[in-house]
């Protein structure tokens, strides 16, 4: 809520800014400058190099050749007044080395963070008609169960 009359709250980057170490910001934007490093320098040389680490105003670049580092060297002014400009994180310089790139891998999926498949009610009640009475008498929660997860079965991998 916004009081009337007086100034405006401080904004909340301040305040984090006040709490994190001295630096942390450009580490912090260092995946936002990742994602958007093609727009950044173009899409070829971007193929070419890493935003490696931003700190202390120095944004280390990895490139993959000579001719790749010698091309983000010589655009390190306007690469580090973009970022700067963009991003309100401050870059002063651009330190370019050569070698191996290895971009970070995305994360893998596990089984807690795979989407949940929810079958339709009808599939499982039609899958448990089948098999209801293969299961002995007071089994019909685990014949529910079963039936359920072959619905889920069906459409995970759906037949060819």
């Amino acid at each position: 809520m916004r009081r009337r009359g007086g100034p405006d709250p401080s904004p909340l980057s301040g305040i984090l800014g006040a709490a994190l170490p001295r630096g942390a910001e450009g580490r912090l934007a260092l995946p936002e400058i990742r994602s958007a490093w093609p727009e950044i320098v173009g899409k070829a040389l971007a193929e070419r190099t890493f935003a490696e680490d931003l700190r202390d105003g120095v944004l280390a670049i990895r490139a993959d050749g000579p001719a790749s580092a010698q091309m983000a060297s010589m655009r390190g002014g306007s690469i580090a007044s973009e970022l700067s400009r963009r991003f309100g994180v401050p870059v002063e310089s651009v330190r370019v080395t050569t070698g191996r790139i290895q971009r970070p891998r995305p994360a893998r999926r596990t089984a807690s963070t795979a989407p949940r498949v929810r079958p339709p009610a009808e599939e499982v009640e039609r899958n448990y008609a089948e098999i209801r009475r293969k299961f002995p008498e007071g089994c019909e929660a685990a014949a529910r169960r079963l039936a359920s997860l072959m619905a889920v079965y069906g459409r995970r991998f759906p037949r060819a």
